[in-house]
């Protein structure tokens, strides 16, 4: 740790610094940890792990299944703050302009190797990003990357729903009456 001298009238060629200057310093340093309790103010920054054999790893299996390194980055760029997303494969489907068959094979080849791992909430699919890989929060949130998670419904999906739901409102209005 760098040792700081803090003088009346410092000597700039010994590195010490004036209290006015320090003053400054503290109070940079106070807002940054102000930020990191409020949460990231990237809001929209993840993390790529740069390591060396795991970056070449990363990238290699991505570019021989582009299809996977589609849905792994629509993943990272809609997960939570805890690496968490929740969509049917439809959603995948419509959003990347894949078949239903590519995703299934592209989401069994992310888990496959490691990308992803998928835990079920009901009959839902929880979709997290490997934390090793890419991390969209502090570090000291990784113990909690499971929950909460966004989740992403189609349009074509609530489309069958909408009259179950309307009614279900109806019902749910009457019995307040």
């Amino acid at each position: 740790m760098n040792q700081i001298t803090v003088c009346a009238n410092p000597n700039r060629l010994k590195g010490e610094i004036s209290f006015e200057e320090r003053e400054k310093q503290l109070a940079i340093l106070a807002k940054q940890e102000k930020r990191k309790e409020r949460g990231s103010a990237y809001k929209e920054f993840a993390q790529l792990n740069m390591e060396g054999s795991l970056n070449e790893k990363v990238m290699n299996k991505l570019f021989d299944f582009p299809a996977a390194g589609k849905i792994f980055f629509f993943i990272a760029n809609h997960m939570d703050g805890y690496n968490a997303l929740i969509a049917s494969y439809s959603v995948f489907a419509e959003a990347l302009s894949l078949s239903n068959s590519t995703v299934t094979r592209g989401i069994k080849y992310l888990r496959e190797n490691g990308f992803i791992y998928i835990k079920k909430s009901g009959t839902a699919n929880v979709y997290l990003l490997n934390p090793e890989i890419m991390w969209k929060s502090w570090s000291n949130n990784m113990k909690y990357c499971e929950f909460p998670a966004n989740v992403i419904i189609t349009e074509s999906e609530q489309e069958a729903e909408k009259t179950g739901m309307h009614e279900h409102f109806q019902k749910v209005m009457s019995l307040k009456d």
